[in-house]
């Protein structure tokens, strides 16, 4: 169930940082930590990415997230080996929002799930990219609780929890089944304004 409420921002440093251990069912890990964030509205929409690279920038969340970084950008400016990257989204925002238990927001998580590098090569029938050359899970969570608050143009700040997510290892052709996780993600980030993040985001 989604709830439109006009949200109080927390001070920053009252909030417990995000983070925590996605475990999936055939035994990879990834870490999710918030050590920086960026956020977008457009319209009544808005969107906030997660990264475990305190070194991130908005330049650099563009180029991943759109899919425009060409062979000069590296993905590990917003990611790393063994941690995973989030993407929220949530369609009716009004400078405030709260879901409990809910699959009204689309949540995703990229999680390099082990030991490897990222290279640029080609992929997907003729498609270049970055690639992560270890295990690299993508997955949601079944069910989410959120807050998320802030205006348009100004820091968002986002308070999440998940526990239980499906997915699977979408490069790996020797395992196409869905391969679930598990394991406790909670906490907030307040994530830094972003205008250019809406490209490819909506």
């Amino acid at each position: 169930m989604l709830l439109l409420l006009a949200c109080v921002e927390p001070a920053a440093e009252t909030l417990d940082p995000m983070a925590g251990t996605v475990t999936v069912e055939s035994g990879e890990t990834a870490e999710v930590a918030a050590l920086s964030a960026f956020a977008t509205t457009v319209g009544s929409k808005a969107a906030v990415v997660v990264s475990p690279n305190p070194d991130s920038t908005c330049d650099d969340a563009v180029a991943y997230f759109s899919g425009e970084g060409d062979s000069d950008f590296n993905s590990e400016t917003v990611s790393a080996a063994g941690y995973c990257n989030l993407y929220i989204r949530i369609d009716e925002y009004e400078e405030g929002a709260v879901m409990e238990d809910s699959t009204d927001a689309t949540v995703s998580l990229n999680c390099a799930a082990g030991e490897g590098e990222w290279v640029y090569e080609e992929r997907n029938e003729g498609y270049k990219g970055w690639y992560f050359s270890g295990p690299f899970w993508v997955g949601s969570p079944t069910g989410v609780t959120l807050a998320l608050s802030g205006e348009e143009g100004g820091d968002l700040t986002l308070d999440i929890e998940m526990s239980e997510y499906s997915g699977r290892f979408p490069y790996d052709e020797d395992n196409p089944e869905a391969d679930p996780a598990t394991g406790e993600v909670k906490g907030a980030v307040v994530a830094e304004w972003c205008e250019d993040l809406s490209q490819g985001l909506f």
